[in-house]
């Protein structure tokens, strides 16, 4: 089993790029993909606090809408590799329910 943590979407000056094409989901050929994500207030808070990277302070809304295309496109490669797509959420302080919600990704059948 791998793991491959990646953007499902890239953003550039022209709309959004997927960050898989239809040759790495048949090369990769993957068992499951898992979204995880959290509330806009929650990653703004997240990247202030962050002293490790410089970023980019952006809108509650542009993250939304950033989180709604990376999971349109998580479920487009799902469809693609004809594979479950899990939703998990990743609040502040609830770190253990999101690992909770993850093992069970790692350890089914498959």
């Amino acid at each position: 089993m791998y793991i491959l943590d990646t953007h499902a979407t890239l953003q550039t000056p022209y709309g959004y790029r997927p960050g898989f094409s239809d040759d790495d989901i048949e090369t990769i050929q993957p068992d499951q993909f898992a979204f995880i994500k959290a509330t806009p207030a929650e990653i703004q808070d997240r990247r202030l606090n962050d002293a490790s990277r410089d970023r980019d302070m952006e809108s509650a809304a542009a993250l939304t809408e950033q989180q709604d295309m990376a999971l349109h496109m998580t479920t487009a490669f799902a469809a693609a590799g004809r594979t479950p797509v899990a939703v998990i959420e990743n609040s502040d302080g609830k770190l253990d329910v999101a690992v909770d919600a993850f093992i069970p990704l790692l350890t089914r059948d498959q």
